[in-house]
């Protein structure tokens, strides 16, 4: 399972879901739009999105 981790520093803000829909719904842009920016060293409109595996409970 994939967790996506989305900050914002410079509003200090700090979203965690496992959904890639809700990253592009916190983001306000296209789910394809936020994979290109998954795991870059760009940000998103002051996003930073990171993508980890979790290893199952």
């Amino acid at each position: 399972m994939v967790r996506y981790i989305l900050t914002k520093p410079e509003e200090h803000l700090i979203h965690r879901t496992s959904s890639l829909q809700t990253a592009a719904q916190i983001t306000k842009r296209p789910k394809w739009v936020v994979e290109r920016y998954v795991n870059s060293d760009k940000m998103l409109d002051g996003w930073k999105i990171i993508a980890r595996n979790q290893v199952g409970a």
